[in-house]
């Protein structure tokens, strides 16, 4: 397995590329501000796009929850734009242990587009070897 190679490290998350895999988000316990988190997934998009990488794993276990609006501007432009753009067609979301956090993150996968397999994993480890099964984005 290639390793994955670092992209930004923000105080709240660092993004990795999986080479031939999938993107990585690993969520850490302080909290972006929402400008800071939509330039966030902008870069995630850059870089789905630029490594051909349509699947995204999401470590959200230390992840504050996201606001109302930024759910609602990630089940309404992101995703979709995510969808079009770099062919995003995987998400494997490793779940908050904030309740709330949880509720957001499922909130958000019911309501985006068909055409994004979304699932739920409790390890890191699992969510990974989800995405490494997944059949190509077509």
């Amino acid at each position: 397995m290639m390793p994955a190679l670092p992209y930004v490290s923000p105080a709240f998350v660092s993004l990795t590329y999986q080479a031939g895999q999938h993107v990585a988000l690993q969520w850490k316990l302080s909290d972006g501000s929402e400008p800071e988190l939509k330039a966030l997934y902008t870069y995630v998009l850059q870089v789905m796009i630029a490594q051909r990488a349509p699947r995204l794993l999401s470590d959200h276990r230390l992840r504050p929850p996201l606001s109302m609006s930024l759910q609602h501007w990630l089940q309404t432009e992101w995703i979709p734009q995510a969808i079009r753009e770099a062919r995003y067609s995987h998400c494997a979301i490793v779940e908050s242990s904030n309740p709330i956090g949880r509720l957001a993150a499922r909130a958000i996968g019911m309501a985006v587009n068909p055409a994004l397999a979304v699932q739920y994993f409790q390890t890191s480890e699992e969510a990974a070897a989800w995405l490494r099964q997944a059949p190509p984005a077509r």
